[in-house]
């Protein structure tokens, strides 16, 4: 057996080898919020009723399909559909057109269904239909939201063993369509009378990240929004609410963009000297007090505006160096 054979993809399962893994590049994680919500993963909105859960959710759909900021992180222009199971057909559409006066997006590639419920404890067969039917009318879903997960599930919601199923079934969902998942979520406290919360583990230990809403309290429509992925740190964000979306409080942004441009120069001074490997660049930015994200932001805007070039050095595995181009040099 050749060893190039080991690259083939036999069947319905594509096994690689070790070697294989060394010789070949990692590729570059494809983000649609970036280094917050990557592609193929599954994310919930998660906050108690009424702390704005559905508001912020649906400007997130919108930001993505019209691929413009949320909550000052860029996005990846994709194709979202909204399930919406929770308020009316009617109540919706004037959310819908209430966030475009505000925010003016294009909403082609945004597209919302209202209905009742689903069984997907149970099966996938409606929802396979939903996005069969999106593929044919030449909308293949990117990005499926599901408000809220209570109303995805004809059994006890409460129950292990029915959230495991859930699970199960939607993961088959994003194999089969490669959907990234976003799941609204009503946070809720467990009492002795009241098992709400339970199964909140396995569902938990399911996600690659959450979107957690709370609102401050003594001060109406502040909302603390803490963001976590398995990909990157966590970060807690203050907004405003003011409707019908929410808006980042003044000067976390500006913070956020100064953090950025202090990492470009941390990179800028570290490479005047020589190419280095990207990992000595990126440990070196992370051991002077620069954040996971603030790297691989000035990384970005270093890229795109031709200041360093990153190139594959030789040997096995995904080893990369950076240089700065030549025009760039002090």
């Amino acid at each position: 057996m050749n060893g190039s054979d080991n690259t083939k993809k036999r069947g319905r399962f594509q096994i690689r080898s070790g070697q294989e893994a060394i010789e070949t590049d990692v590729p570059e994680i494809d983000y649609i919020i970036e280094q917050k919500l990557r592609r193929q993963a599954k994310y919930s909105v998660v906050a108690k009723w009424k702390a704005g859960k559905s508001f912020l959710t649906i400007q997130a759909g919108m930001a993505i399909a019209a691929g413009a900021d949320f909550l000052g992180f860029k996005t990846t222009m994709s194709n979202v559909l909204y399930i919406n199971f929770e308020i009316s057909e009617e109540m919706f559409q004037q959310r819908v057109q209430d966030m475009h006066h505000v925010l003016c997006y294009d909403l082609s590639r945004f597209k919302y269904l209202t209905i009742t419920d689903l069984s997907l404890d149970q099966h996938t067969r409606e929802l396979d239909e939903i996005l069969t039917q999106s593929i044919a009318e030449n909308f293949p879903v990117e990005v499926l939201v599901i408000d809220p997960r209570w109303k995805a599930v004809k059994r006890d919601s409460n129950q292990d063993e029915v959230i495991n199923a859930l699970c199960v079934n939607l993961d088959k969902i994003i194999s089969q369509y490669k959907v990234t998942l976003i799941i609204v979520h009503h946070e809720g406290v467990a009492t002795r009378s009241n098992k709400a919360g339970k199964g909140s583990t396995v569902f938990e230990a399911w996600l690659d990240g959450w979107i957690k809403i709370t609102p401050t309290q003594g001060i109406p429509h502040l909302r603390e929004i803490d963001i976590w992925s398995r990909d990157s740190e966590r970060e807690s964000i203050v907004a405003v609410f003011d409707y019908p979306i929410h808006k980042v409080a003044p000067g976390i942004i500006s913070e956020r963009k100064a953090k950025t441009v202090k990492a470009i120069d941390c990179i800028l001074e570290f490479l005047q000297d020589g190419e280095k490997p990207e990992k000595e660049v990126r440990f070196h930015v992370l051991a002077q007090g620069h954040t996971e994200y603030a790297f691989w932001r000035a990384r970005k805007e270093l890229l795109d505006k031709e200041q360093i070039q990153i190139e594959k050095t030789s040997g096995a595995g995904n080893r990369k160096s950076i240089r700065l181009n030549v025009e760039f040099k002090e």
